[in-house]
């Protein structure tokens, strides 16, 4: 029998994805079901998972990428996540926005109620 000589990396990556997924939906799945309004710290436990589970994904498919794509796709990635913190840190924090419509302006999905848009 002939043998992938990736096996082995690709069961460590689905051992270590699919305990993360099972992690990451084991505390989110419950708040997800309640009918009722949910608050930041809900999510945060299932965040920590969700961001391990970005490293071995991100690892996993980078072990074959040339150097100098990766660099440019990880520099194209810190670029995004930093925007979107940036555009979602008054909803987070709490702090007031300048104008009358930019919370709805935050607001990427039709399920998000934000109780305190205008």
């Amino acid at each position: 029998a002939r043998v992938c000589p990736h096996h082995g990396r690709r069961l460590r990556f689905v051992r270590s994805s699919g305990l993360l997924l099972l992690a990451y939906l084991l505390h989110f799945v419950p708040f997800f079901v309640l009918k009722r309004q949910l608050f930041l710290h809900h999510y945060l436990p299932s965040l920590y998972f969700a961001v391990l589970l970005a490293g071995v994904v991100l690892d996993f498919l980078s072990s074959h990428t040339p150097p100098r794509r990766l660099l440019a796709i990880c520099a194209l990635w810190i670029v995004a996540v930093t925007a979107a913190f940036f555009f979602f840190l008054p909803l987070s924090i709490g702090s007031p926005l300048p104008a009358d419509g930019a919370v709805n302006a935050r607001k990427w999905l039709t399920s998000w109620d934000l109780h305190f848009a205008s």
